[in-house]
């Protein structure tokens, strides 16, 4: 039900299978097909549901319950009533995954409501048979020369009812162990200081997006919503559909969601590269591309984005353990250009190789006795990298696809950085976006190579050193 009703955040492949073609699922409770539902194991999931139940509900709520068999006259009654649990637990234990059945020391608590609200349900008819059914006799008391007349029956029920409370207090004591260690765990994963910051920080109408929420929602009493979307990789796209959707204010990043969740670059970066109070934007080298080449042709640098800003607010690190919590902001992004070159015709300089340039492209192309060649500005920049992070070009190769290109950036203390290795360049042209986030120095010169054999032709058509400025 919940897959079917909240299809865009509960969904497997399977379960599309099942309702785009339920005639191919051949287990419709699981969507699965498992080797593993024989008789044996049916018949000793089915006893260790049981066991579970009447471990948890106490031998003598169970006993209390079958007694009720002796309130129905009727053998058929009889029959329905010792049916309905038998048949359920089978179907249960049948529909399952393995994994699920077979999980920790006793059957999952969470799928025995079923069966404990049945047996509460029987336990209450035996009482009250016994309290219609029993004649009304007395039993007088004198307590500090006052006499006191109860009901037997009355004083029946009450002692039932102690005696059902003193046997669950072995059951409370195992819960309460259970919580004691599931808080434990918590603690492992995410850190004292974690839980604590959030209940001492944030709010109640705060919501959280994580992608382990249960027992964070648990033990801080505020909103988590899971990190589950309709496509297997969790990106930048599912992730501003969740915080729209959900009206997110805070973002827990940690090692749950890198080691178990499949992602984007982007959260490995929010795990480990971004710095306290450092505001990173909800956006994609992808759809930098997109705009910035639409800007670039058309010459027109007043842009803006609403868009969503990440802001680390809390930092947690233990042993192999990483949680970090970062707040939704709501941004602004403007452009701002620092080099912009659209034609190539003045200041570059062709090394080992040759350069041509009709006023808006520039072919770069090898000499004879050399494999590889390149153009640069000689020098001339003091680009501040950090002020400006994006370089975006719009390249083409050759048409037998055997030229590659290559972008390497000098800093101002001379020090070669790597842009782009050789990469065999697109038949048509196609925009490439990258980021200066190793360099600390500012910019001194752009390198733009063709590298190949067979007199390799790259072609440049415009290049971008820009940045995005957040309000």
């Amino acid at each position: 039900l919940r897959n079917y009703l909240v299809s865009d955040v509960y969904v497997s492949s399977s379960t599309n299978t099942f309702i785009t073609d339920p005639g191919t699922v051949i287990n419709p409770l699981t969507f699965t097909l498992r080797a593993s539902s024989s008789f044996d194991y049916i018949f000793s999931s089915f006893s260790r549901l049981w066991e579970s139940v009447i471990s948890i509900l106490t031998p003598l709520l169970f006993g209390i319950s079958i007694a009720a068999l002796f309130s129905f006259k009727r053998l058929r009654e009889k029959i329905a009533v010792i049916i309905f649990p038998v048949i359920s637990s089978i179907l249960l234990v049948y529909s399952l995954p393995q994994y699920v059945l077979w999980s920790g020391a006793a059957f999952p608590d969470r799928l025995l409501i079923l069966f404990a609200c049945c047996l509460i349900i029987l336990s209450a008819v035996t009482i009250s048979t016994l309290v219609n059914t029993s004649q009304t006799s007395w039993c007088k008391f004198s307590i500090a020369k006052k006499s006191k007349k109860i009901e037997v029956k009355k004083m029946l029920i009450f002692g039932i009812v102690i005696l059902f409370m003193c046997s669950l207090i072995p059951s409370h004591i195992s819960y309460a162990a259970k919580f004691d260690a599931g808080y434990s765990d918590a603690q492992n994963w995410y850190g004292a200081s974690t839980i604590n910051w959030i209940k001492d920080n944030t709010s109640s109408s705060d919501v959280f997006l994580a992608a382990e929420p249960r027992r964070l929602a648990w033990l801080t009493d505020r909103t988590f919503v899971g990190m589950t979307t309709s496509s297997s990789n969790l990106d930048i796209s599912s992730l501003t559909e969740l915080i729209d959707d959900y009206n997110i204010t805070y973002v827990v990043v940690d090692t749950f969601l890198i080691t178990y969740k499949t992602h984007s670059q982007f959260f490995d970066n929010l795990y480990s590269k971004i710095d306290n109070d450092e505001i990173t934007p909800v956006t994609s080298d992808s759809a930098t591309s997109g705009l910035i080449e639409g800007i670039v042709e058309s010459s027109n640098w007043n842009y803006s984005k609403d868009t969503y800003g990440l802001k680390l607010v809390f930092s947690y690190a233990e042993g192999s353990q990483v949680t970090r919590i970062y707040q939704v902001e709501k941004l602004t992004m403007t452009i701002e250009k620092s080099l912009v070159d659209t034609s190539f015709v003045s200041g570059w300089v062709p090394k080992r190789g040759d350069m041509h340039t009709d006023g808006n492209v520039s072919t770069v192309y090898t000499l004879k006795s050399s494999d590889y060649a390149y153009i640069s500005l000689s020098n001339t920049l003091a680009i501040n990298s950090s002020q400006y992070p994006y370089l975006s070009v719009k390249v083409r190769g050759d048409t037998n696809a055997t030229s590659k290109f290559w972008i390497a950036a000098i800093d101002t203390n001379g020090e070669w950085h790597q842009i782009q290795a050789d990469l065999v360049a697109p038949s048509e042209f196609k925009i490439y976006t990258y980021g200066f986030s190793n360099m600390t120095a500012k910019i001194a010169d752009i390198y733009l190579g063709v590298s190949g054999s067979n007199w390799p032709i790259v072609e440049y058509d415009w290049l971008a050193i820009y940045g995005w400025q957040l309000k």
